[in-house]
Parts: structure tokens; C-alpha cells; sequence
């Protein structure tokens, strides 16, 4: 080409290399991470964590020896981490910024798949922000969200070469996430749903013949689980959760059971060969983490403890654990962006750019406004109400893709199939206990199940569904990650987590100066009345053993897990056979019944010398000497 040729003025400029795109997004996830991560605290949260990781540390088995509130399996990962690095909220604090930033990664290869660096690169950045940023406690339910977001990764890469390693290594992930928590089952709920649907697209089959046994028998299991689905929605939820919550997993299922209404032409053995070729590998990767952790119940006798601890104890969260569902307030501007998103008319005709641009006015200028109370609700509100929105349109986006059949189909546009099913499913983690954190253990799943149906069906480079990204990252660093849980999903209120803890067990993270106060007078009272190894604080205090380093004479984290009918004659015999000199009340309970009435005047009576510091009262034995200093 000549030098002055004016065409070579027009040669496109080389493209980023994608893994620097990754790498930039992933150093930007981290910087936020490390920002955060030290910041704020829910105090039974810590004690939950921290005190049951020290009861296995000391060679306590969860369930068996005290009632776990979770499977256990994270009990004993923290005990690793305190026998490792300390025992200390840091150590916790670390072991989960170490474990988002693996995560982050996962949802990079999630959403790569189904969108170009640039798209991808904000949805990652989005799905990150909605996290550890806005809390940084290493709740259970966060690992169920890296795990299945893993699983997803495996399971695409399954789909694309079906390679066994990969349904394995998914199998894994499921197995991990329900040691964790027991919500880990959704995940594996949606994974079999998806390998069942991966199966219809596989037309590599040479025997002709019927198929209606296999088709019979698939779609009877996909009522079971529609029907398991609206069970679980019905006892831990009210109306308006069959909207936020049933809707989206019985979306995916009916995408799934529509496969199975037309005869493939392949016979039903080869059928239940092929889907089992799968199903068999990925149960197998569920098992093996599993097995691993009975064995020392097997050795120890400790099923029958652990069965009751992690199946039937429980279901006392519908009873004592409950938060109302969301309002469906948010539908109307979920249902208008989700369309905007959507609209097909080229950006190059007057009408796409006048929608467009109107449309990314009013959304730019509503996220603006979110530091009026009634705007920020609005935003959350239509946040949390693209969940149902973008599953019914995707189960018709996919419906209608399955008319063309397998062979147009392709076995790579399931991913827009696992996406659904996996968020869908793990979305039932908010029942019964829909507060507002709890939509955020489901939330990054939602960001790419936006991506794996916008992305895939109206094209990766997407304009539109950019500008949205960008907008909600704006509102999520700048009103969200920018307050604090205490105010999430209510009103913007800027975090006043600035006071850091210089408890031995707590050292470095910042709190506000009342719960700095407050925690630290009580626990430096406790040590300084020199009560003896062993104290009781009820109820649904579990922070105070940890903060203290004091045992717990009892089981119980939170006592309504353990609260038998004769409270009061159990507490007191209690005091009888243990000899303590020392009692902390919580009179801010989160769930247990409160210390009042018979129980509450005994306790005065066995302990003359009280102490008020905030939330709690310490209750003493002689000699009488300050209690509540700094």
C-alpha cells in the first residue's frame, strides 16, 4: 500500500489482548476487595463463624458435639484456617478475600462465553461489586455462590467438549457448596436439570426407535421438582414469593420439560445411556466430598446427630428465621429496561436512537437520584424484580430457540439454559429469611444470567446492555458498596465503619464508634472480673465466647435450635452442675425467645451484681468491682 494512500489511514487499531482485559478487571476486583474487606461487622454473624471454628479447632464435632447452625463443612475449614493463621476475625476476614478473588476468575470464563472482553469485563466487575464490597463476612452462603458460579464454569466447559473431567469437577463444587450450607442442594437441583436438557441436543445417537419411557420418565421428574420447587416456596414464604422466588426455577423447568413433548427419533435406551453417561460422573464428583466428611460421624456413631442437625433442626428457620418477600413494586421498571434492553430496531434509524437514548436517560438519571430515599427504593426494587422478569423471558426466549431442534440448536446454546436453572435455583437460598443481603447471594448469578440471554440472543457487543452494566456498577460502588447492610435495600446512608476493633480477636477491623464501644467494654469486662474459663451468654450471643475466648457450657449457638420446652429448669440446672460466676444477657435477641419472667427473676437472684453495657448486662457473683470499663 502506497504511504500516502488515504485507506491506510483507516486500518483498525490492534484490539487489547484479552488477557490483559482479564487481568484489568481482575486487579480492579481485587483493589475493591482490599478496600473492603476490613470494614463493618454484624456481630452474631461473627460469632457464628468464629465460635464454631473454635469448638472443632478444640476437637468438637459439629451437630454431634454442638448444634452447627450450618452443615459443618465450613466449621471445619475455618478451624483449618485458625490452626493455620490464628485464631482472629482477620484470619476469616482473609480466607474469604482469598476465595472471592478465585472466584472472580469463574465468572470471568462465564461470562466470556457468552459475551466480548468489553461486556464481559463489566459484568465481572458488576458481579464482584455485589459481594464481598457490600459484606465481608464469610457467610456460607457466599461459598454456595462461588461454588455454583464454579460449577457453572465446569459445566460449560462440559457442554462444549464433554469431556468427563468437567462434570466431575462440577459434581465437586456441589459437593463442597452443600458442606457448606445445605442450600448447595439447589445448585446440584439446577445442574441435573441442565445435564437432563444437555441431553436432548445430543443427536449422535444411530438407533432409531421409540422414546416415549425415557420422555415419560423425564418429564415426571421435571413435575417432581416443579412441585418440590412450590413447596418450599409455600411453607417458607408468602404470595408475593411465588412471584420473586418459584417463578424463575419453574421457568427453567419448563424449558426443560418442553424438550421432552416430540419423539427424537432415538430409542429410550440409548436416551437414558446418554443422559446417564453425565448424570452418573457429575453424582459421583457430589458424593465424593460428602463421604469424606462422615467419616469421623461413621467412626463416632454420629449419624443419627448429624442427620437431625443438618435436615430436621433447620426447618425451625420457617418458625423463628423468617423475613417477609420482597414487594413486586419493581416490576413495572424491570419489565421497561429488560424491554429497552431487548428492543431490535438498529441504532442507525431514528426510532432505535430515540428509544435509546430516552431510555438511557431515564435510567442514568434514576440512578443519579438514589440518594433520595424513595429513588433508592425504587432501583432496589427493580433490581431485585429482574430476577422473575429476565427468567420468564428467557424460558420464552429458549422455548422458542427449541422449535428449531437440536441440530440448529447446538449443545452451546444451553448455556443460556444453565445460567436460568442455576440462578433460578439458587435464588430459594432468600426463603424463609428474605433480607435484603440475601438477594446478594443470588445476585451475581442474575448479572449473568442477563448476559447469557442478552448477550447470546441479541449479540455480544450489545450497546445497550453496556450502558446498563456501567449504570448498575455506578449505583452499586457509589450507593451500595458506599453504605453499609444495616441500611441496604432502604435508603443510602454513607458507612460509619471508621473505629477500629483493638480487641486481640478482632484487631484491625473497623466498626462504628458505638459498636466499638460497646463490644469493647464488654469484653474487656468479662476478662476483667476473671469469671473462669466458662461463662453463659444468652441469648443468640455467640460473639461473646468468641470475643472472650470463654467456653460455652451449653450447645447451642442460638438457643431456639435447642430450646426445649422447660427453658427455665434447663438453664438453672445448668448453673447448678457447671458453678458459673458469670452471666451476659443479650437483650437484643436476633430469633430466640428473651430472657424474661421466672427465668430472668432467678437469675438476679443467683447473681446479686449487675452491669449495663449497651445491647447487653453481665450478671455476677462477689466481689463487686467495675464491669463495664474500657
Amino acid at each position: 500500500m502506497p504511504p500516502n494512500d488515504p485507506s491506510a489511514q483507516a486500518v483498525t487499531r490492534p484490539a487489547i489482548p484479552e488477557r490483559w482485559v482479564f487481568f484489568g478487571v481482575w486487579c480492579a476486583t481485587a483493589i475493591l476487595g482490599f478496600l473492603y474487606f476490613d470494614r463493618g461487622w454484624m456481630a452474631q454473624d461473627v460469632g457464628t463463624l468464629g465460635h464454631a471454628a473454635e469448638r472443632v479447632l478444640a476437637g468438637e464435632l459439629p451437630h454431634r458435639d454442638f448444634v452447627d447452625v450450618y452443615t459443618g463443612g465450613q466449621a471445619m475449614f475455618n478451624a483449618a484456617a485458625f490452626a493455620v493463621f490464628g485464631v482472629s476475625l482477620t484470619t476469616l476476614r482473609l480466607v474469604f478475600l482469598a476465595a472471592y478473588l478465585l472466584w472472580v476468575p469463574a465468572v470471568w470464563v462465564v461470562a466470556r462465553t457468552f459475551g466480548r472482553p468489553p461486556l464481559a469485563a463489566a459484568v465481572t466487575f458488576l458481579a464482584a461489586s455485589l459481594t464481598l464490597p457490600i459484606y465481608a463476612e464469610g457467610m456460607p452462603s457466599w461459598y454456595n455462590l462461588f461454588l455454583a458460579t464454579a460449577g457453572v464454569a465446569f459445566l460449560l466447559r462440559y457442554s462444549q467438549g464433554r469431556q468427563v473431567f468437567w462434570v466431575v469437577l462440577a459434581g465437586v463444587a456441589g459437593g463442597l457448596s452443600i458442606l457448606f450450607k445445605i442450600v448447595g442442594l439447589y445448585y446440584v437441583a439446577a445442574a441435573l436439570l441442565f445435564l437432563l436438557y444437555l441431553e436432548t441436543t445430543d443427536e449422535s445417537g444411530q438407533d432409531d426407535g421409540p422414546d416415549l419411557m425415557y420422555r415419560g420418565f423425564a418429564a415426571s421428574a421435571c413435575l417432581v421438582v416443579a412441585l418440590l420447587v412450590l413447596s418450599v416456596v409455600m411453607t417458607g414464604s408468602d404470595t408475593k414469593g411465588l412471584v420473586h422466588f418459584a417463578l424463575p426455577p419453574l421457568a427453567a423447568v419448563a424449558v426443560v420439560a418442553g424438550r421432552f413433548r416430540t419423539a427424537s427419533g432415538r430409542k429410550s435406551s440409548d436416551r437414558f445411556r446418554r443422559a446417564l453417561a453425565s448424570i452418573l460422573p457429575f453424582v459421583a464428583g457430589v458424593g465424593g466430598p460428602i463421604m469424606v466428611f462422615l467419616v469421623p460421624y461413621v467412626l463416632s456413631g454420629a449419624l443419627g446427630s448429624l442427620y437431625e442437625g443438618v435436615l430436621v433442626l433447620p426447618r425451625l428457620r420457617f418458625e423463628f428465621a423468617a423475613w417477609d418477600s420482597p414487594r413486586l413494586l419493581g416490576f413495572l421498571p424491570a419489565i421497561g429496561v429488560v424491554a429497552w434492553v431487548a428492543w431490535t430496531p438498529s441504532w442507525d434509524s431514528a426510532a432505535g436512537r430515540g428509544i435509546a437514548l430516552a431510555g438511557g436517560a431515564l435510567m442514568l438519571g434514576a440512578v443519579a437520584m438514589t440518594h433520595v430515599d424513595g429513588v433508592y427504593r425504587t432501583v432496589w426494587w427493580t433490581l431485585r424484580s429482574f430476577g422473575p422478569v429476565l427468567a420468564v423471558a428467557g424460558a420464552w426466549i429458549l422455548l422458542r430457540r427449541g422449535r428449531d431442534g437440536p441440530a440448529r440448536q447446538g449443545a452451546g446454546k444451553a448455556g443460556g439454559l444453565l445460567v436460568l436453572a442455576v440462578f433460578g435455583f439458587c435464588n430459594l437460598v432468600q426463603i424463609p429469611f428474605a433480607a435484603p443481603v440475601y438477594f446478594l447471594y443470588a445476585a451475581p448469578l442474575l448479572v449473568l444470567l442477563a448476559i447469557g440471554l442478552s448477550g447470546d440472543r441479541f449479540g455480544a457487543a450489545n450497546k445497550r446492555l453496556m450502558f446498563a452494566t456501567v449504570v448498575l456498577v455506578g449505583f452499586s460502588i457509589f450507593r451500595l458498596d458506599a453504605g453499609f447492610l444495616y441500611h441496604l435495600g432502604f435508603r443510602y446512608r454513607a458507612h460509619r465503619q471508621t473505629e477500629v476493633l483493638e480487641l486481640p480477636r478482632a484487631r484491625g477491623i473497623r466498626v462504628t464508634p458505638e459498636e466499638k464501644d460497646e463490644i469493647e467494654r464488654l469484653v474487656n469486662g468479662v476478662l476483667r472480673l476473671g469469671a473462669g474459663p466458662t461463662i453463659l451468654a444468652i441469648p443468640d450471643a455467640p460473639e461473646v465466647y468468641f470475643l472472650t475466648g470463654l467456653k460455652n457450657p451449653t450447645r447451642a449457638l442460638f438457643e431456639f435450635f435447642d430450646d426445649g420446652p422447660s427453658r427455665t429448669e434447663q438453664v438453672l440446672s445448668l448453673l447448678d452442675d457447671t458453678q458459673l460466676d458469670l452471666v451476659v444477657l443479650n437483650r437484643r435477641r436476633l430469633f430466640s425467645p428473651p430472657v424474661e419472667g421466672p427465668l430472668l427473676d432467678s437469675l438476679l437472684a443467683r447473681f446479686p451484681l449487675t452491669a449495663e453495657v449497651g445491647r447487653f448486662r453481665i450478671l455476677w457473683k462477689g466481689p463487686e468491682q467495675e464491669a463495664g470499663g474500657g
